[in-house]
Protein backbone atom coordinates (compact mmCIF):
# COMPACT_ATOMS: atom_id res chain seq x y z
CA UNK A 1 0.00 0.00 0.00
CA UNK A 2 2.57 2.15 1.09
CA UNK A 3 4.27 1.65 -2.51
CA UNK A 4 1.52 2.30 -4.43
CA UNK A 5 0.85 5.72 -2.32
CA UNK A 6 4.31 6.89 -2.96
CA UNK A 7 4.15 6.22 -6.69
CA UNK A 8 1.04 8.22 -6.47
CA UNK A 9 2.26 11.01 -4.87
CA UNK A 10 5.17 11.47 -6.94
CA UNK A 11 2.97 11.19 -10.35
CA UNK A 12 1.15 13.60 -8.93
CA UNK A 13 3.99 15.65 -7.86
CA UNK A 14 5.97 15.42 -11.10
CA UNK A 15 2.94 16.28 -13.16
CA UNK A 16 3.14 20.13 -12.29
CA UNK A 17 3.81 22.14 -16.07
CA UNK A 18 7.49 22.32 -16.55
CA UNK A 19 7.39 25.79 -17.08
CA UNK A 20 7.05 26.64 -13.25
CA UNK A 21 10.15 25.68 -12.10
CA UNK A 22 10.19 26.40 -8.78
CA UNK A 23 6.89 24.01 -8.58
CA UNK A 24 8.77 21.55 -10.09
CA UNK A 25 12.26 22.16 -8.42
CA UNK A 26 12.08 20.51 -4.79
CA UNK A 27 13.80 22.50 -1.70
CA UNK A 28 14.42 22.30 1.58
CA UNK A 29 10.64 23.93 2.03
CA UNK A 30 9.03 20.75 -0.03
CA UNK A 31 10.57 18.88 2.45
CA UNK A 32 9.28 20.50 5.47
CA UNK A 33 6.14 21.01 4.03
CA UNK A 34 6.02 16.97 3.20
CA UNK A 35 7.20 15.60 6.75
CA UNK A 36 4.77 18.27 8.72
CA UNK A 37 1.76 17.12 6.58
CA UNK A 38 2.34 13.00 7.95
CA UNK A 39 3.43 11.88 4.44
CA UNK A 40 5.54 8.72 5.49
CA UNK A 41 9.55 8.62 4.98
CA UNK A 42 9.24 6.29 1.79
CA UNK A 43 7.36 8.82 -0.13
CA UNK A 44 9.45 12.12 0.61
CA UNK A 45 12.16 9.40 -0.36
CA UNK A 46 10.42 8.23 -3.57
CA UNK A 47 9.73 12.05 -4.44
CA UNK A 48 13.75 13.00 -4.08
CA UNK A 49 14.94 10.22 -6.14
CA UNK A 50 12.17 11.27 -8.53
CA UNK A 51 12.50 15.08 -8.73
CA UNK A 52 14.95 17.45 -9.53
CA UNK A 53 15.97 19.47 -6.63
CA UNK A 54 18.21 22.52 -5.36
CA UNK A 55 18.71 21.81 -1.70
CA UNK A 56 20.76 23.72 0.24
CA UNK A 57 22.51 21.48 2.72
CA UNK A 58 24.75 23.82 5.29
CA UNK A 59 25.44 23.17 8.64
CA UNK A 60 22.47 25.58 9.39
CA UNK A 61 20.33 24.28 6.79
CA UNK A 62 20.67 20.72 8.46
CA UNK A 63 19.75 21.85 11.73
CA UNK A 64 16.95 23.31 10.86
CA UNK A 65 15.75 20.17 9.01
CA UNK A 66 16.42 18.62 12.27
CA UNK A 67 14.38 20.90 14.14
CA UNK A 68 11.62 20.21 11.52
CA UNK A 69 11.68 16.68 12.29
CA UNK A 70 12.98 15.58 9.16
CA UNK A 71 14.31 12.13 9.04
CA UNK A 72 17.51 11.14 8.84
CA UNK A 73 17.47 9.46 5.86
CA UNK A 74 15.42 11.96 4.24
CA UNK A 75 18.23 14.22 4.94
CA UNK A 76 21.29 11.95 3.90
CA UNK A 77 18.86 11.56 0.52
CA UNK A 78 19.06 14.94 0.14
CA UNK A 79 22.91 15.43 0.69
CA UNK A 80 23.28 13.38 -1.61
CA UNK A 81 20.92 14.43 -4.16
CA UNK A 82 22.31 15.63 -7.63
CA UNK A 83 21.53 19.42 -7.83
CA UNK A 84 19.62 20.63 -10.89
CA UNK A 85 21.30 23.37 -12.84
CA UNK A 86 19.56 26.54 -12.36
CA UNK A 87 19.08 28.77 -15.19
CA UNK A 88 21.32 31.90 -13.93
CA UNK A 89 18.84 35.38 -13.66
CA UNK A 90 19.56 37.99 -15.76
CA UNK A 91 21.32 40.75 -14.22
CA UNK A 92 20.15 44.17 -13.94
CA UNK A 93 23.45 45.52 -15.18
CA UNK A 94 24.62 45.23 -18.58
CA UNK A 95 29.20 44.05 -17.93
CA UNK A 96 29.14 45.38 -21.39
CA UNK A 97 28.13 48.95 -20.02
CA UNK A 98 30.57 50.57 -18.18
CA UNK A 99 30.74 54.94 -17.60
CA UNK A 100 34.05 55.67 -17.92
CA UNK A 101 34.43 59.06 -15.43
CA UNK A 102 35.47 61.97 -17.37
CA UNK A 103 35.20 60.43 -20.35
CA UNK A 104 31.75 58.55 -21.39
CA UNK A 105 30.45 55.30 -22.48
CA UNK A 106 31.99 53.46 -25.72
CA UNK A 107 31.74 56.35 -28.77
CA UNK A 108 28.88 58.30 -26.87
CA UNK A 109 32.14 60.53 -25.10
CA UNK A 110 32.37 63.84 -23.61
CA UNK A 111 33.74 66.58 -26.41
CA UNK A 112 31.75 64.22 -29.31
CA UNK A 113 30.07 66.61 -31.76
CA UNK A 114 26.72 66.00 -33.52
CA UNK A 115 27.72 63.58 -36.72
CA UNK A 116 29.92 61.40 -34.69
CA UNK A 117 27.07 60.93 -31.76
CA UNK A 118 24.59 60.37 -35.06
CA UNK A 119 26.93 57.37 -36.48
CA UNK A 120 27.52 55.39 -33.25
CA UNK A 121 24.07 55.64 -31.70
CA UNK A 122 21.41 55.98 -34.32
CA UNK A 123 19.32 59.09 -34.79
CA UNK A 124 18.57 60.69 -31.54
CA UNK A 125 14.78 61.48 -30.77
CA UNK A 126 15.27 65.08 -31.06
CA UNK A 127 17.35 66.85 -33.79
CA UNK A 128 20.70 67.88 -33.23
CA UNK A 129 20.18 71.28 -33.66
CA UNK A 130 18.45 71.37 -30.20
CA UNK A 131 20.55 71.42 -26.94
CA UNK A 132 19.74 68.76 -25.12
CA UNK A 133 20.00 65.23 -27.74
CA UNK A 134 18.04 61.96 -26.52
CA UNK A 135 18.66 58.41 -27.27
CA UNK A 136 15.68 56.79 -25.01
CA UNK A 137 15.89 53.48 -25.72
CA UNK A 138 19.58 53.25 -24.84
CA UNK A 139 18.61 55.57 -21.48
CA UNK A 140 20.81 58.42 -22.31
CA UNK A 141 20.94 61.98 -23.00
CA UNK A 142 23.79 64.48 -23.64
CA UNK A 143 23.35 68.55 -23.86
CA UNK A 144 25.44 70.03 -26.37
CA UNK A 145 27.46 73.46 -26.11
CA UNK A 146 27.36 76.13 -28.83
CA UNK A 147 30.00 74.41 -30.46
CA UNK A 148 27.45 71.44 -30.76
CA UNK A 149 29.79 68.97 -28.71
CA UNK A 150 29.02 66.57 -26.21
CA UNK A 151 29.07 68.88 -22.71
CA UNK A 152 27.23 66.61 -20.36
CA UNK A 153 26.41 62.69 -21.09
CA UNK A 154 23.29 61.05 -18.94
CA UNK A 155 23.00 57.95 -17.85
CA UNK A 156 19.49 57.18 -16.45
CA UNK A 157 17.50 54.05 -15.37
CA UNK A 158 17.08 52.17 -18.93
CA UNK A 159 21.06 52.59 -19.65
CA UNK A 160 21.28 49.15 -16.81
CA UNK A 161 24.84 49.65 -16.63
CA UNK A 162 27.51 51.11 -14.41
CA UNK A 163 30.59 53.25 -13.92
CA UNK A 164 34.53 52.18 -13.09
CA UNK A 165 33.54 52.43 -9.59
CA UNK A 166 30.93 50.32 -9.71
CA UNK A 167 28.26 53.04 -9.21
CA UNK A 168 24.42 52.24 -10.92
CA UNK A 169 20.86 53.26 -10.45
CA UNK A 170 19.12 52.39 -7.52
CA UNK A 171 22.08 52.08 -5.78
CA UNK A 172 22.34 53.98 -1.85
CA UNK A 173 23.86 56.77 -1.28
CA UNK A 174 26.00 55.85 1.16
CA UNK A 175 27.74 53.22 -1.54
CA UNK A 176 28.21 55.93 -3.99
CA UNK A 177 30.40 57.76 -1.16
CA UNK A 178 32.28 54.45 -0.29
CA UNK A 179 33.13 54.72 -4.03
CA UNK A 180 34.41 58.39 -4.27
CA UNK A 181 34.73 59.77 -1.28
CA UNK A 182 32.84 63.06 -0.36
CA UNK A 183 31.34 64.81 -2.68
CA UNK A 184 33.06 68.34 -3.86
CA UNK A 185 29.84 70.20 -4.11
CA UNK A 186 26.14 69.49 -3.16
CA UNK A 187 23.03 70.75 -4.32
CA UNK A 188 19.33 69.70 -3.09
CA UNK A 189 16.90 70.27 -5.33
CA UNK A 190 13.07 69.44 -5.44
CA UNK A 191 13.10 67.09 -3.21
CA UNK A 192 16.42 65.48 -5.28
CA UNK A 193 20.09 65.66 -4.06
CA UNK A 194 22.87 66.33 -6.16
CA UNK A 195 26.46 65.19 -5.58
CA UNK A 196 29.49 66.54 -7.69
CA UNK A 197 32.88 65.03 -8.14
CA UNK A 198 33.99 67.66 -10.45
CA UNK A 199 37.94 66.41 -10.06
CA UNK A 200 36.92 63.52 -11.32
CA UNK A 201 34.17 64.75 -14.29
CA UNK A 202 30.91 63.07 -12.28
CA UNK A 203 28.03 64.02 -10.53
CA UNK A 204 25.07 61.78 -9.27
CA UNK A 205 21.67 62.76 -9.09
CA UNK A 206 19.46 60.92 -5.76
CA UNK A 207 16.37 60.24 -4.82
CA UNK A 208 14.93 59.42 -1.19
CA UNK A 209 18.78 58.12 -1.14
CA UNK A 210 19.02 56.08 -4.04
CA UNK A 211 20.97 56.71 -7.79
CA UNK A 212 18.24 57.85 -10.11
CA UNK A 213 20.70 59.59 -12.77
CA UNK A 214 24.40 59.32 -13.37
CA UNK A 215 26.10 63.04 -15.53
CA UNK A 216 29.80 62.57 -16.65
CA UNK A 217 31.66 65.83 -18.18
CA UNK A 218 35.36 66.51 -18.34
CA UNK A 219 37.15 67.01 -15.04
CA UNK A 220 37.46 70.25 -13.63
Amino acid sequence: MKCILAAVFVSAFVAIPCHAQEKTTLKNEDIVRMTKSGLGEDVILAVITQTQSAFRTTPKDLADLRKAKVSESVIQAMIGAVPVRLEPTKSAVDPGRIIREGVGWGEFTVGANGPALEHALGLPDYPLQTPMVAWRKLGITCLLDYRGEAMELRFNKEFRGVTQAGIGWGMLQKTAKQAYGEPEFTVKKNGGEKWEWRSKGILIWFNRGRVIQIVVFRPQ
